[in-house]
């Protein structure tokens, strides 16, 4: 059975012929060029399903312009500019909190304190500027049942008046955050303890603030 040949009649008046057997193939009749909307013989550009995107006016940012090349150094930032990384030189000193110290030095004192006795300096005067923030604490009583106070070296006392068994005690974990201490000395003041009935053992850890 023949293919039929189809005939196309343009808007010059030329005569186009469609072979079925290759329809991309298009030829001129009668005078002048075939249309530019039915010529689809330049297949390198014109293949069905295939884009030109030279032709199209594609905004990317700054850089190559491939699709799916996108400019990070505007993105992140500065630092190494390597997705994943983390330029650490921006994350605060403290931990969230309601301020970020300058913490000069951070260390640990003994507590021994004498039975019935006042004023007894657990840190000393730190200097102008400088506050003691306390951090974490541990006592434990000895000989008999007593009373603890913390103060400062004005006798502004820093908790009440705290009752403990003999070789009883207490302890306030320690603190993971440099900006929230338990307790915050007055500035340029020492850390001062008065004691019950009791002797008193243990340990606590402080910093050195400039304020």
């Amino acid at each position: 059975m023949p293919v039929p040949v189809i005939k196309v009649h343009s808007a010059d008046g030329t005569i186009q012929t469609i072979d079925n057997d290759n329809p991309l193939a298009v030829t001129t009749v009668a005078g002048g060029a075939v249309p530019a909307d039915v010529n689809v013989t330049d297949r390198a550009a014109r293949d069905l399903g295939k884009v030109d995107i030279a032709a199209f006016d594609v905004s990317l940012p700054a850089g190559t312009n491939n699709i799916g090349d996108v400019d990070i150094a505007s993105a992140l930032p500065a630092g190494t500019n390597n997705i994943g990384d983390v330029d650490v030189l921006s994350v605060p000193g403290a931990l969230q909190g309601p301020g970020n110290p300058t913490v000069d030095s951070y260390a640990s004192a003994v507590v021994d304190l004498a039975a019935s006795t006042a004023n007894q300096v657990l840190v000393a005067t730190p200097g102008a500027n400088k506050q003691i923030w306390v951090y974490g604490l541990f006592m434990m009583a000895d000989t008999a049942a007593g009373t603890v106070v913390l103060q400062d070296e004005d006798d502004t006392a820093l908790t009440g008046t705290m009752a403990v068994s003999d070789e009883g005690g207490w302890v306030w974990p320690m603190s993971g955050n440099f900006a929230m201490p338990w307790l915050k000395v007055a500035t340029n003041k020492a850390l001062e303890a008065d004691t019950g009935a009791c002797t008193v053992d243990g340990v606590l850890t402080y910093a050195i603030v400039s304020v």
